[in-house]
């Protein structure tokens, strides 16, 4: 977190700096700091989650001891939130694969639409020197 409060820091100066000499690289500095404080955000999100996350663990330390002294089995939570996340996992996954199905069949689609294009040129034969002088002909008896 301190390092990025410095970039943040320094991300601020260079912005002001920018701004008072109206260099045109303001903007790339203002976005830079939004988004330094949103990774900020992020991390210390994660550090409340990994502290709330121990101090779950602690408490369920005397449960878990009790289960263990009576012989009965159980799923620990820390496997029940990893076994979450692997499905979790799982599921972006087979989004991400249905996406990129659908990705696959729009380029199929465009690659039979070019095929058909080339075969009516192919069927429409090449232009002949003949047919391009006779529509200048016609273009210039009208005028």
């Amino acid at each position: 977190l301190e390092e990025i409060d410095r970039n943040i820091r320094t991300t601020h100066i260079q912005l002001e700096f920018c701004i008072e000499t109206f260099d045109p690289n303001a903007k790339k500095h203002s976005d830079s700091k939004k988004d330094l404080y949103r990774l900020r955000a992020n991390i210390e999100e994660l550090q409340m989650l990994k502290d709330k996350m121990a101090t779950s663990l602690e408490m369920n330390r005397p449960t878990e001891e009790a289960l263990i002294q009576a012989g009965v089995e159980f799923v620990h939570p820390i496997e029940e939130v990893e076994e979450g996340n692997l499905q979790r996992r799982s599921k972006i996954l087979e989004y991400r694969a249905h996406l990129s199905k659908q990705e696959e069949v729009k380029i199929a689609a465009e690659r039979e639409e070019i095929k058909r294009a080339k075969q009516l040129l192919i069927q429409n034969g090449p232009r002949t020197p003949s047919k391009s002088s006779q529509k200048t002909i016609e273009y210039e008896g009208t005028n």
